[in-house]
């Protein structure tokens, strides 16, 4: 009754010793309590001693000892049995640590407070006299132990409440409680700041009060249907505060449970995530435009490719192949070809730094920097040289690029390059594998005033050369490993006596199989490029023509044509010559320019074995001729209309003819493969 009824676990420690002390015949009794009401490793002495002055030597060596751990000695003992403990002497007792005290004890004995199973206090007495252990007093002394582990269990209890209050009160999220109809029964501060309800407005309502209508009613119905089936519902919540905004909560409602399982609440647990949201929302426009000005670049990137093959099936003296997969996120890597009218075959291929429209953008300059160079350039030293300068002038995103640049001659196969900062690529020949080792300069737009180097090398025919961007050797599968070159010189020496289309694709797809499911980190691009010629060809002979556009000029050209020709073993004494020359140079003069200015026409000539080929570009309002429609030459002179007879004579007269307009230019070519045949 004593603990059952004390304010404290202390008041009922002290009371319950006092009235066994009273009522029981011990002289002293002391407790030791654990310092939380927890399993404890050492019993603090607890100053709950009664009123006397018996024993003082023994208390006052007591409280000198501090705390008591498991083992030897009464609370010790008990600490680690958790039973009762009498001693009748304790002089007879060799555990007894305080045996030798200058003391009369004789008798002690030690009770267990527990709770949980775990020893929280000892209560221990003495006596001046020997106490046989007494099985009645044990049981009844048994009995008030118990009880006094219930007084501790009922205050461990109130505290871990407190707690929880305290906790569920300061927590940022917002608490609510419900029955099992919905209706709050309490609410956390947390809850008013997040919805703008008091609790004096929220309790006693149903959550329905929050309601925003952005949700349907399965929404609603799912949600109670999870938790009526005991499970925890979590999801997003768009509720509507007091002053009508919207908002976003992120919520989970946990049933809980009496002690025969029944659910008689609900607890729903709130944090406010419209800004997440918003800011989720910005990041995923951001993305998407993102993704859009990749997808652009992309589409940029892959238009500027020449992607038909064969490139040149009319050719037999050289063989190209090339192939690009582009990377999610990057768009850098490029690749070009092209035959000048020199009979040369330029080739390049390149990786941009960066990606997306910018890295696009900036290979289209560069793209088109090597072809205009490679027009008429025949050195790719120069040509990366001049590239570099113009790049960097205009270079404020600081952005660089790697190239690989050759320009191979097909009439005496020798190949001539420049590598500005590319990986190295490899020679096939039949009996061997050669690396091209050589560096020529740093990357592309890194500095202005570099002046790059090239070396050459003779191509015997069949010989293959690969080019690669370092996609290829960078390639990592699922473990991080990467492809690396040692592996690409394998596959390149299985593949020496193969097409280019083989070779290219023998390693796009031994790139594939290494990498596996792991994703693409970078674009992967893969050219090749065969001499198939046997350098015994003769160069073409050139001669270039600029006059003004003046009628007379037109007999010079011819002039000049003519000694040309002859001293190359064309003959002109037929008339395909001067009639392609006066009809196209007159139509020009006439027609083309819409001033009285002078102009400059250039007319371009070029005498190889099989064929002779003419150019005539001037900067003209665009115009093809070509485009007219033939004359029905079915009909009488006056029948027909005036005009088109000159372009028809053209057309019959030469093998092919083509008209084009770049920079703002008109290009007319005219090609005749049996220059010396009557007409």
């Amino acid at each position: 009754q004593v603990a059952a009824e004390a304010t404290s676990v202390d008041a009922a420690l002290q009371q319950v010793i006092d009235a066994i002390i009273d009522l029981m015949g011990w002289q002293v009794g002391e407790v030791y309590k654990a310092p939380t009401d927890e399993a404890a490793e050492a019993l603090l002495p607890k100053k709950l001693f009664p009123d006397t002055n018996a024993f003082d030597s023994f208390r006052e060596e007591t409280e000198e000892s501090g705390t008591f751990a498991r083992g030897a000695g009464l609370p010790e003992r008990i600490m680690e049995t958790g039973q009762v403990a009498w001693i009748a002497d304790v002089w007879a007792d060799q555990e007894f640590p305080r045996q030798g005290m200058d003391t009369k004890i004789k008798g002690a004995l030690g009770l267990p407070v527990k709770v949980a199973g775990n020893v929280v206090a000892v209560l221990e007495f003495f006596s001046n006299e020997p106490m046989q252990p007494d099985d009645n007093m044990i049981r009844i002394l048994t009995n008030v132990a118990n009880q006094l582990s219930r007084v501790f269990e009922r205050r461990h209890t109130e505290t871990q409440l407190r707690q929880q209050s305290a906790a569920l009160l300061a927590a940022d999220e917002g608490i609510g409680i419900t029955d099992m109809d919905g209706t709050f029964a309490w609410i956390n501060p947390a809850f008013t700041t997040l919805t703008g309800y008091s609790a004096e407005e929220v309790v006693g309502q149903n959550p329905r009060l929050l309601k925003s209508g952005a949700h349907d009613q399965q929404f609603y119905q799912q949600m109670w249907r999870t938790i009526l089936s005991g499970e925890v519902w979590s999801g997003e919540v768009i509720n509507r505060a007091k002053d009508g905004r919207l908002y976003t909560e992120e919520q989970s409602i946990t049933p809980v449970r009496d002690d025969r399982g029944k659910i008689v609440n609900f607890v729903a647990i709130k944090r406010d995530i419209t800004e997440r949201k918003r800011m989720e929302e910005e990041l995923e426009i951001a993305r998407l435009r993102m993704e859009d000005e990749l997808n652009v670049g992309r589409e940029i990137q892959m238009s500027m490719l020449p992607l038909k093959f064969p490139a040149f099936p009319e050719r037999e003296d050289f063989s190209v192949y090339a192939a690009l997969e582009p990377a999610r996120e990057v768009g850098g890597d490029f690749y070009d070809f092209f035959v000048t009218d020199e009979g040369r075959f330029c080739f390049c291929v390149g990786d941009v730094s960066g990606k997306g429209v910018p890295a696009a953008l900036f290979m289209a300059v560069t793209k088109t920097l090597i072809n205009s160079g490679g027009q008429s350039d025949v050195s790719p030293a120069s040509i990366m040289s001049h590239v570099n300068a113009e790049i960097d002038r205009h270079n404020e995103a600081c952005m660089f690029v790697t190239v690989f640049l050759g320009i191979l001659d097909l009439n005496t196969g020798e190949l001539r390059y420049t590598n500005a900062g590319h990986n190295p690529p490899y020679l096939m020949r039949r009996d061997e594998v050669v690396r091209l080792d050589q560096r020529h300069g740093p990357v592309v737009g890194a500095a202005d005033g570099i002046a790059y180097g090239e070396d050459s090398l003779m191509l015997a025919p069949g010989d293959q050369l690969l080019v690669y961007s370092d996609g290829v050797t960078e390639a990592m599968n699922q473990d991080q490993d990467l492809y690396s070159e040692a592996r690409l010189v394998e596959v390149l020496a299985a593949t020496r006596v193969r097409t280019v289309e083989e070779s290219v694709d023998s390693v796009m797809n031994d790139v594939w199989r290494f990498q596996g499911a792991a994703d693409q980190a970078d674009d992967v691009t893969v050219l090749a490029v065969v001499f198939n010629g046997d350098g015994t060809r003769t160069m073409p002979h050139t001669l270039d023509l600029t006059i003004a556009n003046r009628m007379a000029e037109i007999d010079r050209v011819n002039q000049a044509f003519r000694v040309f020709a002859e001293e190359h073993g064309i003959k002109v004494s037929k008339p395909p010559w001067s009639v392609m020359f006066d009809e196209l140079l007159n139509n020009i003069i006439s027609y083309a320019f819409d001033d009285d200015g002078e102009h400059a026409i250039d007319i371009g000539i070029v005498i190889e074995e099989t064929r002779v080929t003419v150019t005539i570009t001037d900067d003209g309002i665009p115009f093809d001729p070509f485009s007219l429609a033939e004359p029905d030459t079915g009909l009488s002179v006056e029948e027909r209309d005036v005009g088109g007879l000159g372009i028809h004579l053209v057309r019959n007269l030469m093998d092919d003819v083509s008209y084009e307009r770049v920079a703002d230019r008109n290009i007319v070519t005219c090609v005749s493969h049996r220059p010396n045949e009557d007409t």
